[in-house]
């Protein structure tokens, strides 16, 4: 179910991040970007002067399991401004 007011995904951390994109893609079908970082080369997000005009995008932090080398979701995915 799409909620239009949902800004973060706690519940996602821990999930391949393929699989927490489809989550937010189901609750916020509005997002137009996602941008995933490494955690372990310290990325940060882009200024937001550097998307397009009235672009919704979600933050998440992925590190790479060891084992599987799955990209798992390290930290809370969140709307960016």
């Amino acid at each position: 179910m799409a909620t239009q007011n949902k800004t973060s995904w706690p519940e996602l951390v821990g999930q391949e991040i393929n699989d927490a994109i489809a989550v937010i893609e189901q609750e916020r079908p509005d997002v137009t970007l996602f941008e995933s970082l490494d955690v372990d080369l310290n990325e940060t997000p882009r200024p937001s002067n550097q998307l397009a005009p009235g672009a919704i995008r979600v933050v998440i932090y992925f590190g790479t399991d060891p084992v599987t080398n799955e990209e798992i979701v390290e930290e809370t995915p969140y709307i960016k401004a």
